[in-house]
């Protein structure tokens, strides 16, 4: 199985595919999003299943605004996954470094999933907060 990650520039460009899942990672509105940005969303009907968690791309609590991923998110994520385990995956966040490079390191290492990163060269800048509270759920 395969999973594909990718910013939401390149994610929006994708024709959704019905043997692929779609993890789709935003920043809360208001923040580095415009409301322009959530109105040209890659979220389209034609994918196996969808997923949509926002929260912002931070390790910690440095503001007090800021929506850290938690248990609750990882909880969501684990069980769209084994809901749809032998399926493809198709994973996004904005820039395809870090939040979905998380939840695609997670596919690789949890799962034995090959990934294929299209933003970024290599999974160096994954988010350790997502992919560490992924990990708990193993």
């Amino acid at each position: 199985m395969k999973v594909d990650v990718y910013n939401r520039e390149q994610a929006c460009k994708l024709i959704p595919d019905a043997n692929k899942c779609f993890i789709s990672i935003w920043t809360p509105l208001g923040d580095w999003s415009s409301e322009l940005d959530y109105n040209d969303s890659p979220i389209k009907t034609g994918w196996a299943d969808t997923l949509k968690l926002t929260f912002h791309d931070v390790t910690y609590m440095g503001h007090k605004d800021w929506v850290l991923f938690n248990h609750d998110m990882a909880r969501k994520i684990v069980m769209f996954i084994q809901k749809n385990i032998n399926k493809n995956f198709v994973v996004h966040c904005d820039a395809g470094i870090s939040r979905s490079v998380a939840v695609g390191c997670y596919l690789r290492d949890q799962y034995g999933y090959e990934l294929k990163l299209n933003a970024w060269p290599t999974d160096e800048h994954r988010n350790n907060l997502v992919y560490g509270t992924l990990m708990l759920y193993r």
